[in-house]
């Protein structure tokens, strides 16, 4: 469901080459600096690498596309999900990037480019690529398979939302202790603030 909620959202956006650019690269400085805090404030705990290692992990990722995208789209309208959907696979991919690297440096693996690698392998970055073609040549998707992939694309969010719940019932209880609050208050505070602080020198203003 996901690579169709990728292609159908971006294929369909409304927006130039330049203004994605833009984004992306907000969204990396925005992730960098949420992850050097995470790192920053861990060795000022004086906490183990490991733990260490959660702190960076906590502030890079975030459910920002079955729970955020769908909020987005209530909120602001259709118009609105193109964009939140690029978002999405950027933020993504940052994360996983950057926490994979992290995590392999922390455990002095070698094959760190490798697992970087297969990041870009997973479907919905590779979907990006058709998707933008389509998008910034402004070709239309044949009538069937656009209707497949738009059953497709609809049903993700729901899908997801679903799942989510089911793994949060089977979760069980947590335990909550110094650290998940400090870790916590770093990606749900801190940085939205930091966002907030480079949105500016960055011209990301409204749909920007």
């Amino acid at each position: 469901f996901l690579p169709a909620f990728v292609f159908n959202a971006i294929s369909t956006a409304d927006f130039e080459l330049a203004q994605v650019t833009r984004a992306v690269s907000y969204i990396i400085a925005v992730h960098l600096a949420s992850a050097v805090i995470g790192f920053t404030v861990a060795r000022l705990l004086r906490r183990s690498w490991e733990i260490t290692a959660a702190y960076v992990l906590i502030a890079l990722f975030g459910n920002v596309g079955n729970f955020g995208v769908a909020i987005i789209g209530f909120k602001m309208g259709p118009t609105a999900v193109p964009l939140a959907t690029l978002y999405f696979v950027a933020v993504n991919m940052t994360a996983f990037v950057i926490g994979v690297g992290f995590a392999s440096w922390l455990r002095k693996e070698s094959g760190w480019f490798s697992a970087v690698l297969a990041v870009f392998k997973t479907p919905a970055i590779i979907v990006m690529v058709p998707a933008l073609i389509f998008q910034t040549g402004g070709f239309d998707v044949p009538l069937m398979p656009a209707r497949i992939i738009g059953l497709l694309a609809g049903a993700m969010i729901p899908t997801l939302l679903f799942v989510v719940g089911q793994n949060l019932a089977e979760a069980g209880p947590m335990k909550l202790d110094r650290d998940v609050y400090v870790a916590s208050t770093i990606r749900l505070v801190v940085a939205p603030l930091m966002a907030l602080v480079l949105a500016t020198p960055l011209q990301v203003t409204g749909m920007d």
